[in-house]
């Protein structure tokens, strides 16, 4: 550092120290060493341990992604349905339908489906006992679900008005979309086993008439 001197006079003093200050933030900003190789192994350790927070950050958002949307497991459903939490399978048991099976299926877009499969038919009084049912929660529900599970009801009652036709299966989607698929097949009226005998009674009445007389 260089100084240059003068001779003293009034504010000789302040001189020297402005012309000293001024210089001192020069020194301050020497180069400093180079890196050794302590320093290098340092930094790296610094570096793999950022990225090794980071990875585990990103996986465990990762996993809480995946199982806030990944479908209920079957025996969930089962339990959901047994336990009617919903009132679509309240609706179902009391439109003679009853559950067959649960589906499901893993995968990048994975699904899960229930199966009901039809036990009873239901009788005019079954009929107008759940459409008042259906006019209830229309009136306490307007939401979309609750339409959905009306139409899925809605359908099967008209179904069972026609005579000639039933529905015989209907699968509920419950992942990733909801949805309702119906096996719509011909209605076969099944005799009873009185109503059986006096069919082969009259039957065999009929074949005797029409056999030649010896």
């Amino acid at each position: 550092m260089l100084l240059t001197m003068v001779p003293p006079a009034r504010g000789a003093a302040d001189s020297v120290r402005v012309r000293a200050s001024a210089i001192a933030p020069v020194a301050a900003t020497a180069p400093e060493p180079p890196p050794t190789q302590d320093d290098g192994v340092s930094w790296g350790h610094e570096v793999a341990s950022g990225a090794g927070w980071l990875w585990r950050s990103l996986t465990t958002g990762f996993d809480s992604v995946v199982r806030a949307f990944s479908p209920p497991s079957p025996g969930d459903i089962a339990r959901q349905i047994e336990r009617r939490d919903s009132e679509l399978w309240s609706l179902l048991e009391d439109a003679g339908y009853t559950l067959r099976e649960v589906r499901s299926t893993m995968g990048i877009v994975p699904s899960a489906e229930a199966s009901f499969q039809m036990m009873r038919e239901l009788s005019l009084a079954d009929r107008e006992q759940l459409a008042w049912r259906l006019e209830q929660y229309a009136l306490r529900d307007h939401g979309l679900a609750a339409h959905f599970q009306r139409s899925v009801i809605q359908t099967l009652l008209d179904a069972s008005e026609t005579g000639s036709h039933k529905i015989d299966v209907v699968d509920i989607s419950l992942w990733p979309v909801p949805g309702a698929r119906f096996s719509l097949v011909p209605a076969i009226n099944v005799l009873s086993g009185d109503h059986q005998t006096l069919m082969r009674q009259l039957d065999g009445a009929s074949k005797e008439r029409q056999s030649p007389a010896h």
